[in-house]
């Protein structure tokens, strides 16, 4: 997609024809990612090799977080010196990806210093640093498999009656990795099991507002077991979300949605409010043997205080300040 006239060039952005039955597909991504008439200018490369098939509109963090993200981190790093990280477009969902170019000769040379000086130091240190890296990797695998784990009754192991998503969980011991959508569904529903068969997981779910896509598993289901099993089943399950307003989030992620879970029977909710807090409820969220959700707010996040050692967390009311209002 250079934008000449020869007929042996390729095809340029702008002549890419619809894909029959999918003339509608512009309205399903987002508007940064489709072709705009200056595009026909640069050269785009098609990202066969990462994403092979077209990509499901659901699914375009998949794409996002390497181009927007990691890929301007990379060139903020190492200061390529001629590109400043990587732009996508799509096109009948498939992806296409071009370099951000730095636009001036006297910039570049800037950059191209800084780099020589970046990029030396791996490539003249490599073994080095290539075999530290399998020392902290081994072990980092030696710390997990010494790690104990439940073992599952026999009668359960009937690989041919499980689920698939039930033998994918297995799997997680024999250190196979799954590349999975992002489905909090799925997340919670695979934690809730994990919490039945004896394990403790935590969930991290970044955001309190994508509990909502994963109701009956929150609600329905992990909160009800050990009523229902007369106490015989425990669900000691973590749920860990933001929640509450920080500047450039959409509406959706903004919410201070917690009071809509403190009165569900079964299920606890913790709101810490000062860096012990949060070391201490989660230590004592891990511990319970109930469904908690784990809510902190995202501005306290960077509050600073004193932790004390250990993780004990006082049930007692503990007022912080004076007022009025404090009961």
């Amino acid at each position: 997609m250079d934008g000449t006239d020869d007929a042996a060039s390729f095809p340029l952005p702008s002549e890419i024809a619809d894909a029959p039955g999918a003339e509608d597909w512009r309205s399903m991504y987002p508007y940064f990612t489709r072709f705009q008439p200056e595009d026909d200018q640069r050269f785009w490369f098609y990202n066969s090799m990462h994403f092979p098939e077209p990509i499901p509109a659901f699914d375009m963090i998949t794409a996002e977080v390497p181009y927007s993200a990691i890929g301007a981190n990379t060139a903020r790093v190492f200061v390529f010196p001629t590109t400043l990280g990587i732009e996508h477009r799509i096109v009948n969902g498939r992806v296409y990806i071009t370099a951000i170019p730095v636009l001036y000769e006297a910039e570049i040379g800037r950059r191209a210093a800084i780099f020589g000086e970046r990029a030396s130091y791996y490539y003249e240190n490599w073994d080095e640093l290539y075999e530290g890296w399998k020392v902290r990797m081994r072990a980092l695998i030696d710390e997990i498999e010494s790690v104990t784990v439940p073992s599952l009754p026999e009668a359960e192991l009937d690989r041919e009656r499980l689920t698939w998503m039930y033998r994918q969980m297995l799997r997680i011991r024999e250190f196979e990795v799954r590349v999975t959508p992002i489905s909090e569904t799925a997340e919670i529903g695979m934690a809730v099991g994990a919490a039945l068969a004896g394990y403790r997981p935590v969930v991290e779910l970044y955001m309190a507002e994508f509990m909502l896509v994963a109701m009956d598993q929150v609600v329905n289901e992990a909160p009800r077991f050990r009523y229902m099993s007369g106490g015989r089943v425990t669900v000691p399950l973590v749920l860990k979300a933001g929640y509450g307003f920080t500047a450039g989030w959409a509406g959706q992620h903004t919410g201070s949605i917690y009071g809509m879970f403190t009165g569900v029977p079964g299920l606890k909710v913790a709101l810490p409010a000062t860096p012990a807090d949060a070391k201490g409820l989660m230590a004592t969220a891990i511990r319970d043997d109930n469904p908690v959700c784990f809510f902190h707010h995202y501005l306290l996040t960077l509050e600073e205080g004193e932790v004390p050692e250990g993780s004990t967390w006082s049930r007692s009311a503990r007022p912080t300040c004076g007022g009025p209002g404090t009961t």
